[in-house]
């Protein structure tokens, strides 16, 4: 749980994913993969929904293909190697032909059908023992968030976020959401889950951004633009810090 320090300061403890500090405000984000609207369809519009899915497919994996060069010029191989990987999910045909089978059985608009069945699938995969493999879903759960995302033809297939400096707080973050991040904006983050071995805390111990994984409560109760240090070094998340303690991290 988070201790409360001196008066009014709040200390929320994680594990230490990338070192640094940032000293800004926070910015929430909800949790990222959550369900779209579901309407019926009639059969004759099963092709053009069918046509739509293909299109968000095509689209994400333009994006991936992009991220993955960007990545290859900052941070080399090994963690542009990462979107590669997602490009081979948005490619198995297994999953691709059961979302088109899907749309015409039960007339269901595409961005449902989608993610029905990839709920489906994570959930099977978060039931898995191994621990590695249980990581891997962040990988899925990241590709499905952003092909759900581009359905939309608004945007850049992630998610927006203010343009004044801030310490990104969130449930989760995406691998994809971690290499695009406007460094200049996102000083730092910190999550309620993840691993120290995650793509995500990988991907910023790469770009040096800082990071806290596993917070010890819930962030949906921090409230946006509320004060904050982060401490990467330590895995701390400090709300409404003290003069005292702003005087000791500056």
């Amino acid at each position: 749980m988070p201790k409360n320090g001196a008066e009014h300061e709040i200390i929320y403890e994680g594990i230490p994913a990338s070192p640094g500090i940032a000293i800004a405000p926070v910015h929430v984000i909800a949790r990222g993969f959550s369900a779209p609207e579901i309407y019926e369809i009639s059969e004759a519009e099963v092709p053009r929904e069918q046509e739509r899915f293909r299109e968000a497919l095509d689209v994400t994996k333009r994006q991936l293909i992009e991220l993955q060069s960007r990545l290859e010029d900052l941070a080399g191989d090994n963690e542009s190697g990462i979107f590669e990987a997602h490009v081979m999910i948005l490619e198995d045909k297994s999953v691709v032909d059961r979302v088109q089978v899907a749309i015409g059985r039960r007339l269901q608009n595409a961005e449902y059908a989608f993610y029905a069945i990839m709920q489906n699938f994570l959930e099977a995969m978060r039931r898995i023992p191994d621990p590695y493999l249980r990581e891997r879903t962040a990988d899925i759960e990241d590709v499905a968030q952003r092909v759900l995302r581009n359905f939309s033809t608004e945007g850049d297939g992630r998610p927006q976020g203010p343009e004044d400096q801030h310490v990104l707080v969130a449930y989760d973050l995406a691998p994809s959401d971690t290499a695009s991040m406007n460094r200049r904006h996102v000083l730092g983050f910190a999550t309620e889950q993840g691993s120290v071995n995650s793509h995500t805390a990988i991907l910023a111990r790469a770009f040096g951004i800082p990071a806290v994984v596993g917070l010890d409560g819930a962030v949906i109760d921090i409230i946006a633009l509320t004060p904050s240090i982060l401490d990467g070094y330590t895995g701390k998340l400090i709300l409404h810090p003290s003069a005292e303690t702003l005087e000791r991290y500056r």
